[in-house]
């Protein structure tokens, strides 16, 4: 799966980084070792489907697990190849769909630990992005990727129109 997107700069930004430690990775003849996997966790939608499908056999727990895992990679940090998971060795596709599925249901299992980490890494520049997202229409994840000068352009675009609603930084 491509992604134009894929550098260092954004890797797991919706996800994760899991580190393949002590294991080898062979993509397209090349081995990589402690290669580090960047993937998405699941969302509540594939959550809930998780528990409603039958992993009673090993066939079954594979075919999820690859379900899985053809969802959420984004890609191996610093590889560009294209994966082939049918060459991969075997428990790797296993030991994602494992960190994976762990983390999400951590993350919903204890929010309140979740809200309060997030909460304490806001700064004024994601308050300034909400505010030209909200009053320019455009979606958060769009803004989020904006230059820091079109984001502050926009922002000031803001302040001067809905003077009311919009004030500068620190002031009330």
């Amino acid at each position: 799966k491509g992604n134009l997107m894929n550098n260092i700069f954004n890797s797991g930004h919706n996800g994760i980084a899991i580190q393949l430690k002590g294991i080898e990775v062979t993509i397209n003849g090349n081995i990589y070792k402690d290669p580090i996997c960047i993937a998405r966790l699941l969302s509540m939608k594939e959550i809930e489907r998780l528990d409603k499908f039958n992993t009673t056999t090993p066939e079954s727990r594979i075919f999820l697990d690859e379900e899985i895992v053809s969802n959420v990679f984004e890609s191996f940090l610093g590889i560009s190849d294209l994966v082939n998971w049918q060459e991969m060795e075997a428990g790797i596709v296993t030991t994602i769909a494992n960190a994976v599925k762990l983390k999400s249901i951590e993350m919903i299992s204890d929010p309140e630990r979740f809200l309060a980490e997030y909460e304490s890494t806001i700064n004024v520049y994601n308050s300034i992005q909400a505010i030209v997202a909200r009053f320019m229409a455009t979606p958060f994840s769009e803004v989020e990727n904006l230059p820091i000068n079109e984001l502050l352009r926009r922002y000031a675009i803001c302040i001067a129109t809905y003077p009311e609603e919009v004030k500068r930084p620190g002031a009330e």
